[in-house]
């Protein structure tokens, strides 16, 4: 019995040593300790926020590689962040001038990277760990604009081990990202996060110098509107942008420049595709860069144009006008400026133009974009002459439930005078 008793304990013990070891093990690999976190303020630090576990998880890898070489080249006062959720794993990696990039956090549970809680606690994660007297933000998933979805519940939070970012399974709306939570790398049946609740999250943070959009259709006014007090630019296309995304081996210096020049940055990004240089033959891209300081006064110069357009319920004429997607799955989105232009006479769309400009400086287009549509391979840029490379959502009575009523949500509904005109 004695010797029983002792081979049981002897068990035991090491059973308890060996998770006492994993627990260990699992607290340290959740600690922060890469280049950088002496404590060192830098200059500026450009962060990655890469929702990848979708059917973009195959262009990860070859887009870290490119963001980590090119910041060989960036001086001794920069500082790269990148968040990456995939298909692999969840993970915080750092980059520095001659540094290697280095993986100094993984995360044992899988991240919901869409779930605005888990976003702001990665980037507090971040921000303290890595003082920076300026930050960026660069957004890489897939994205839908404005929308949402037809719920907005958000199911029960389940905690992550290491206590730190919480396990929640966000409510499928359309919006910024998907995040399938099974790492699959074709799924992109997942879980998004809409524009405000984003806001809100940033709202806690620094201001950021900007928000680089990389992803579909998120150069919105919608958006733009809802960000403005938590970014000084909003860069983006609001059409569908190529796979592989930027070309960060142009963009990147340029994002952490000193001052910062959002032209450059919209410059080299459409110069890479709309010349033909991209590995794939895509066919061009629509950007845009929007001075969020210029947009108060921009949606206060709007009202007198959406009174005109949609008052006493109207619908807009959008015979002529640029749209950026089909309404198949999504409502149009149409481009601002084309719109108003087929819709307002002459003098008011004159005085209306002229306050577009203070908040929308930089435009480049491109004559196509390639799309994923099953109906095309690319869309035209039909009305060239009269577009700015920044979408506006347009009311009509057959969407007024799955649309009209979630867009009444959003700021830039009263800002506009959108609540003026009986939508």
């Amino acid at each position: 019995m004695n010797r029983w008793f002792a081979v049981r304990f002897k068990r035991l013990l090491y059973i308890g040593l060996c998770a006492c070891a994993c627990i260990l093990a699992a607290f340290s690999c959740h600690k922060i300790d890469g280049p950088g976190m002496e404590g060192k303020e830098l200059r500026h630090t450009v962060i990655f926020y890469i929702a990848g576990e979708n059917s973009l998880s195959q262009f990860v890898a070859t887009d870290s590689a490119e963001i980590a070489r090119a910041a060989d080249a960036l001086g001794d006062d920069v500082r790269v962040v990148m968040f990456i959720d995939d298909a692999k794993s969840s993970r915080l990696c750092v980059k520095t001038k001659n540094e290697q990039m280095t993986t100094v956090r993984r995360y044992y549970e899988n991240v919901w990277s869409t779930d605005s809680a888990s976003m702001l606690h990665v980037l507090q994660d971040i921000v303290l760990a890595y003082p920076s007297k300026s930050y960026g933000l660069v957004c890489w998933s897939h994205a839908t604009g404005w929308l949402f979805s037809d719920s907005v519940s958000e199911q029960s939070a389940v905690k992550a081990s290491d206590g730190n970012v919480p396990m929640r399974r966000a409510a499928k709306r359309r919006s910024f990202g998907i995040d399938n939570g099974m790492r699959l790398a074709y799924s992109d049946n997942g879980s998004s996060l809409d524009i405000p609740a984003m806001a809100g999250l940033m709202a806690q943070l620094p201001k950021f110098e900007y928000v680089l959009f990389d992803a579909c259709f998120m150069q919105c006014v919608e958006v733009a509107y809802e960000l403005r007090n938590v970014c000084n630019w909003v860069i983006g296309s609001p059409a569908e942008i190529p796979g592989d995304g930027a070309p960060y081996h142009l963009v990147l210096s340029l994002l952490c420049a000193d001052p910062f020049n959002a032209e450059a940055v919209v410059d080299a990004y459409h110069r890479y595709y709309d010349s033909g240089d991209g590995y794939f033959e895509y066919r061009g891209v629509e950007l845009s860069a929007v001075n969020t300081a210029g947009l108060d006064a921009f949606a206060a110069a709007t009202r007198e144009a959406v009174g005109l357009i949609w008052g006493d319920r109207k619908e807009a004429d959008v015979t002529n006008v640029q749209y950026y997607t089909t309404r198949l799955y999504y409502p149009h989105f149409y481009d601002m400026e084309s719109l108003f232009y087929h819709n307002l006479p002459e003098e008011a769309f004159t005085r209306w133009r002229n306050a577009l400009a203070g908040a929308l400086p930089y435009i480049r287009l491109s004559n196509q974009w390639t799309t994923s549509s099953l109906w095309a391979q690319f869309y035209t840029l039909f009305d060239r002459e009269h577009c700015c490379a920044m979408s506006i959502f347009a009311p009509i009575e057959s969407t007024e439930e799955k649309w009209n009523v979630p867009y009444r949500r959003l700021e830039w509904y009263k800002a506009a005078g959108l609540d003026q005109t009986g939508w």
